[in-house]
């Protein structure tokens, strides 16, 4: 067994922030000495450690589990501009893991922003504001608090808006009423509940029962707005029938 023992600076700080689960994307950090477990940096058999005579893999920087222990990138992790992250015990209880892009007065938005990239492709930003972005776009900015590339979103009110622009669509043509008349008698409301809530009922339809013209390709989903459409057809067409007899029959009662 190979070990190299060195001094290094001691100290922790604390974490202000928001949590996602267990994992949690800290909003600022507040430095907050501390005292350290062990002040030495060790190296055995190729593993460095921290605060640790026993690095348990390649990068351990040991801390307690109820402890916060970050490390940082960048200029400056306590000031910015940096990226954090690390263990958040102290500030959010055992096992809590933190991100966090500090503050920069000097960024231009979406900065500070925390990105994902996947095969050296970008999928992902989470810009100043906190909204989520999915795009295989670099210059992409969420403008809402989750934004996809489609144009779909997540309002701040939390209602999910359905990208629908005529820009991104092809094919136009009206539905016409003969097939939305179809596609209604044929639909077949049920109640049901979901295998992992069975006490949540809810009303709605079956993927795999649903007519061609409003089923997903693998069937395994809908999209509500494709039966919105098509009952609205339904509905526009009974009520011009309505409207039809009314006339009739204000004929009728004039003779």
């Amino acid at each position: 067994m190979t070990r190299s023992t060195f001094a290094a600076p001691s100290g922790v700080a604390a974490i202000r922030a928001l949590s996602v689960c267990s994992l949690v994307f800290a909003s600022a950090l507040l430095a907050a000495p501390a005292a350290a477990q062990n002040d030495t940096l060790t190296v055995v058999n190729n593993n460095v450690g921290i605060r640790t005579d026993n690095p348990r893999n390649m990068f351990h920087i040991s801390g307690g589990a109820n402890e916060d222990v970050f490390a940082g990138v960048g200029l400056n992790p306590i000031s910015g501009p940096a990226f954090n992250f690390g263990y958040a015990g102290g500030s959010f209880g055992r096992s809590a893991g933190f991100f966090n892009v500090r503050p920069d007065n000097s960024a231009s938005a979406p900065n500070p922003s925390l990105r994902f990239f996947t095969a050296n492709n970008p999928a992902m930003i989470i810009d100043n504001q906190g909204y989520l972005g999915i795009s295989s776009d670099s210059s992409f900015n969420p403008a809402f608090p989750i934004h996809l590339a489609s144009g779909a979103h997540v309002t701040t009110g939390g209602t999910w808006v359905n990208a629908s622009s005529r820009a991104l669509k092809t094919g136009i043509e009206s539905l016409s009423v003969g097939e939305a008349l179809e596609t209604a008698m044929r639909l077949q409301p049920v109640t049901f509940a979901y295998k992992a809530n069975p006490e949540d009922v809810h009303v709605g339809f079956i993927a795999e029962d649903v007519p061609s013209l409003v089923a997903e390709p693998s069937r395994q989903g809908l999209s509500a707005m494709d039966v919105v459409a098509v009952l609205t057809r339904v509905v526009q067409e009974q009520q011009r029938r309505i409207d039809e007899l009314a006339e009739r029959l204000e004929e009728v009662s004039g003779e």
